[in-house]
């Protein structure tokens, strides 16, 4: 099946970014993410919060299913909508893996040099800059 995704915030210099800290509460998931603004001197730290989430999975990018790989991940953005293809579309509905969350979740792909990590969520997450 083909990866389609939606592109979401801005772009950023990817090469040294990194899930520099990831906090699951009862008030939702807070990913922190360290990367570069293309003309930047200095990293941000961006903030995805996801206040809604039926789970996620954080792996190193290189142990990523082939599908990160997609022509829709070329770009230099942070995170994505991912609309097919993702988890939901790759993983065997007889394992049971994912059911809950593929019945109403949408699924969310933050990207960066060393880490990713996919979030099921059916509410759109909130970033923000906390370097500003």
């Amino acid at each position: 099946m083909q990866t389609d995704a939606a592109p979401l915030y801005e772009e950023f210099d990817l090469g040294d970014s990194s899930a520099v800290e990831l906090r699951c509460s009862k008030v939702g998931l807070y990913v922190i993410v360290e990367a570069y603004r293309v003309t930047a001197p200095q990293p941000s730290r961006i903030e995805v919060f996801f206040p809604e989430h039926r789970g996620f999975v954080l792996l190193d990018e290189g142990d990523m299913p082939s599908w990160l790989g997609a022509e829709c991940f070329r770009s230099s953005h942070l995170l994505y909508q991912v609309l097919r293809g993702g988890w939901f579309d790759n993983v065997s509905p007889e394992c049971g893996l994912l059911a809950v969350a593929g019945a109403t979740s949408r699924e969310w792909l933050i990207v960066t040099a060393n880490d990713c990590v996919s979030v099921f969520s059916d509410v759109e997450p909130l970033v923000r800059d906390l370097t500003a």
